[in-house]
């Protein structure tokens, strides 16, 4: 790998089921941004991926040419639980990167998170019982938490946080924050009314694999929710009271 190979000058860490596939899909169609395929390289945080090595990392980059934004797409960045060592890991490597991170309504992430586990195969387990067993559902949507981690390490103008709801209400808008932030033109972008939905399964991101069909959202039960809600809401509210939203942004917290 040669000195001048590209090196990613920002990363979307996150969260999973938070519309980060959104932001990767709009962001790229612009001239200057480049991410690499397929979304999720896992690099910093993935041990077997990890050992590969920086000049493996930096392969995924190469077609990048002259591109000024260019990133990396992984969700599993903000997974503190599992993998404590990310932050700090991306610091040593890129100690000036611009980090995105997309956020929604915590419960509702818990629920897509389940669900993708569900549809995919990944997990045989009902969804109270994977909510109380399984912890990563519930630390990734710790969200203060998980950016307490690069907070701690980054400037906080190098950090962006995106919120779902805001992607719902206005794609356009909040795409053109993100292309601002990595440095490039978002005038570049010519974004339609269609990139509401924007996700294209053609691309990737698993949509090639076997899907088991789910009916509907999984439910709570009361004694379940209050538990959850009552973990996730004083986590919450520090994200939102210094992101400027209102304290009532997402309910049932």
């Amino acid at each position: 790998m040669s000195a001048t190979s590209p090196v990613p000058n920002f990363l979307i860490i996150g969260a999973q089921k938070a519309a980060t596939t959104s932001v990767y899909y709009g962001i790229r169609q612009h001239p200057d941004v480049f991410l690499c395929t397929p979304k999720e390289v896992h690099f910093f945080s993935l041990e077997p991926v990890f050992a590969r090595g920086w000049d493996w990392y930096l392969s995924c980059f190469a077609e990048a040419g002259s591109r000024r934004a260019i990133g990396d797409a992984s969700t599993s960045y903000s997974s503190r639980l599992l993998r404590p060592r990310t932050a700090l890991r991306i610091k040593e490597a890129l100690p000036e990167v611009r980090i995105v991170y997309v956020v929604r309504h915590p419960l509702r992430r818990i629920e897509s998170h389940w669900m993708h586990q569900w549809r995919f195969s990944q997990t045989e387990t009902d969804f109270a019982t994977a909510v109380r067993t399984n912890r990563e559902l519930i630390d990734c949507s710790l969200y203060w938490h998980q950016l307490s981690a690069y907070r701690e390490l980054y400037d906080d103008s190098l950090i962006q946080v995106i919120f779902a709801e805001d992607m719902a209400q206005d794609t356009a808008s909040e795409l053109r924050r993100v292309l601002e932030f990595v440095g490039v033109d978002p005038l570049k972008l010519p974004i339609s009314p269609r990139l509401n939905k924007i996700h294209n399964p053609s691309l990737g991101d698993g949509a090639s694999q076997e899907k088991r069909s789910l009916r509907e959202r999984p439910t709570w039960d009361r004694a379940l929710l209050a538990d959850v809600a009552g973990e996730l809401r004083q986590d919450a509210e520090r994200l939102l009271a210094f992101y400027g939203k209102p304290s009532g942004f997402w309910s049932d917290l």
